[in-house]
């Protein structure tokens, strides 16, 4: 595909390439998002991550960073994620759970 674009320095061609391999991986890509496994990993992942910033924000009271600096920032919630994966890994023993919390699309 090509472009033409006309402008006062003069004609600019603008292209666009693409390939088989990519259009392949493009169409199994979608068709995993939309498949029933897909859908319910969607699911589950977007409910953990609310999950996580509510025990953040109201389990711990964590408002705002106590550093400074992108790095420091980072460091910073590093920190914290370890903290709370290791305080659910000991809550999640303590109870013997041993498979992960799974959540299902319920049938319409």
């Amino acid at each position: 595909y090509k472009c033409f674009d006309y402008n006062t320095n003069g004609q600019k061609t603008k292209t666009y390439y693409f390939t088989e391999k990519f259009e392949k991986y493009r169409k199994q890509s979608q068709e995993n998002i939309q498949s029933e496994e897909g859908i319910n990993e969607r699911i589950n992942r977007s409910i953990q991550a609310e999950g996580v910033f509510s025990k953040l924000k109201e389990g711990l009271g964590y408002k705002r960073f106590r550093h400074k600096g992108k790095k420091n920032i980072e460091k910073e919630i590093d920190m914290m994620a370890i903290a709370i994966n290791i305080n659910t890994l000991l809550n999640k023993l303590k109870r013997k759970e041993t498979k992960p919390t799974r959540y299902e699309k319920i049938a319409a």
